[in-house]
Parts: C-alpha cells; sequence; structure tokens
C-alpha cells in the first residue's frame, strides 16, 4: 500500500494538481450559491428551512470561519429573492443549476484525464447535456447526504443528552466520536460516489474505495489543519473585503488536490489488484 500511495504521490506531481485546484477554486465562485441553495432545499424535505441553514452555516464556519460562512449564506440568500417576475425566476433558476454543476464539470475533465479517457468525437451536444445532468445529479446527492448528516446529527444530540444523565463522561466521548466516525464515513461515500459517476470511465467499486479512503484522510488532516490556519494567521483581515472570496477559493482548491490524490491512488490500485487500465465507457475511449 505504501509503494502504491508513493507512486500516485508522483503521477499527483506529474499532473499538475495545483492549476487544477485553481481552475476548480474559480468555477466554485460561481457554483457555490447554487450548490448551497440546492442542497439546502433537498434537506428542507425532512427538515425546517432554519435548521438546515444553521447546521450548514455552523459547518462552514468550522471550515472557513464564521464571517466567511456568514457571507456565503448572504448570497444563497440574496439569490432566492422572492420579489422577481416569473421570467426572472425561470432564468435565475436555470442559471442556478448552471452554475451549480459547473465546479463539476471541471471535475469531471480532471478526472478523465487522469483516468487516460476522453469522450468521442461522435458524442456531440449529447456529451454537454449527459455531463451537466450528471454533475445535477452529484449535486442531489450531496443535498442527500446533508439529509443524512443531519439526521444522524439530530440523534447523536439526542442520545448524548440521554446519554449524560444516564452514564459517566466516558460514554458521551464515545458518542462524540461516533459522530467523527459517522463524519468521516460519509466523506468517504462522497468520494466514492464521485469516483464511480463522475467520469467518462468504468472504476471498480473496491478502487474507487481505496481511492476515497486516502482523498478521506488526507481531507480531514486539511479541513483541520486550515481551520487551525484561518484562527491563527486571520488571512482574511489580509485581504479586506476579498476575504471570503479568497478563503473560499483556498478551501477549494485544498479539497479539489486532495480529490485528484485520491483518484490517483484508485487508478493505480486498479491497474495493480486488477490488472487491467481504468476502462472507459460507452461514449469515451483511451486518450492518445
Amino acid at each position: 500500500m505504501l509503494k502504491l500511495f508513493i507512486q500516485s504521490l508522483k503521477n499527483w506531481f506529474d499532473n499538475d494538481p495545483f492549476t487544477q485546484g485553481a481552475a476548480a477554486a474559480y468555477y466554485a465562485i460561481f457554483s457555490f450559491p447554487g450548490l448551497l441553495i440546492i442542497t439546502m432545499s433537498v434537506a428542507a424535505f425532512a427538515f425546517d428551512q432554519q435548521q438546515v441553514e444553521t447546521q450548514v452555516v455552523s459547518k462552514l464556519s468550522q471550515m472557513l470561519g464564521a464571517e466567511t460562512a456568514q457571507d456565503l449564506n448572504e448570497i444563497a440568500q440574496e439569490t432566492q429573492r422572492k420579489d422577481q417576475d416569473i421570467w426572472a425566476l425561470v432564468i435565475g433558476l436555470l442559471t442556478l443549476s448552471f452554475g451549480a454543476t459547473g465546479l463539476f464539470a471541471h471535475l469531471q475533465r480532471s478526472l478523465n484525464q487522469i483516468f487516460e479517457v476522453e469522450v468521442k468525437n461522435s458524442a456531440g451536444l449529447w456529451l454537454f447535456i449527459k455531463s451537466r445532468l450528471i454533475s445535477f445529479g452529484v449535486v442531489l446527492m450531496l443535498g442527500f447526504l446533508l439529509l443524512i448528516s443531519l439526521s444522524m446529527t439530530a440523534v447523536i444530540n439526542l442520545l448524548s443528552d440521554w446519554v449524560a444523565v444516564q452514564f459517566s463522561p466516558e460514554f458521551s466521548l464515545a458518542i462524540l466520536v461516533i459522530n467523527i466516525l459517522i463524519s468521516f464515513f460519509l466523506t468517504i461515500l462522497l468520494f466514492t460516489l464521485i469516483y464511480r459517476i463522475l467520469p467518462d470511465a468504468q472504476l471498480a467499486w473496491r478502487s474507487a474505495f481505496m481511492g476515497s479512503v486516502v482523498a478521506a484522510v488526507f481531507f480531514k488532516i486539511g479541513e483541520q489543519a486550515l481551520t487551525v490556519y484561518f484562527e491563527l494567521a486571520e488571512p482574511q483581515s489580509s485581504f479586506g473585503a476579498a476575504g471570503s472570496l479568497v478563503l473560499l477559493m483556498l478551501w477549494v482548491s485544498y479539497s479539489c488536490m486532495i480529490l485528484l490524490l485520491g483518484a490517483e491512488f484508485a487508478k493505480i490500485h486498479e491497474k495493480i489488484k486488477h490488472g487491467k487500465a481504468v476502462t472507459p465507457s460507452k461514449i469515451a475511449q483511451k486518450s492518445e
């Protein structure tokens, strides 16, 4: 496994992940309001809208700081203004959907490059439509994972209150560890589904899972490291009004690079463990 990881790291550096991460950060600027609105709307099917917003802002605050999280939430709310005529609303929804899928459309191209596949020229318009539909499906998937996360959090909070009264502090600590593990496994699930669904390639489930474990470990480490960096260095104050935008781009850039590192590991795992390169999908072919 160590040899696999070292080879994956070498391939990762060769594919210039910093440029890919920077491009993803650019797409994230236009995608994030749509992502927030769509994912929160899916979660709001089971939870109160205000409760969903509170949980999402709380999670973003942990990763990006309270001020940045609040700025993103205000942008999302501004996009949902009710005082619009019907045509402005329709155009707004279409723009929102198109923008929300932009980040994942870019990730799809990056993953295709790693797995050495490219779409056939004959795909034409269908390629564009399919790419956006798949990306929109991933956005909805994020909403369902948020729904699962909120449900688990609600159950664990109830258990924590009951355990705190009935049992010793050690049991409360165990509940906290369970909560962290659930978050970790949901991250693995998200990465696994992205590796399986997003690229125009047929990756084995086991390889996708192994790549996801690697990505999730570094994602969680980076999440904590960036939190400490945001608190100590306070980069937001250095950039003034653009601080929230800079922090968002920094976080997305890192997350994208970690996602691509997991993809490199999945690719190497597929070749070593299954004895074959990643197979292109029906509308794709091996890149030249």
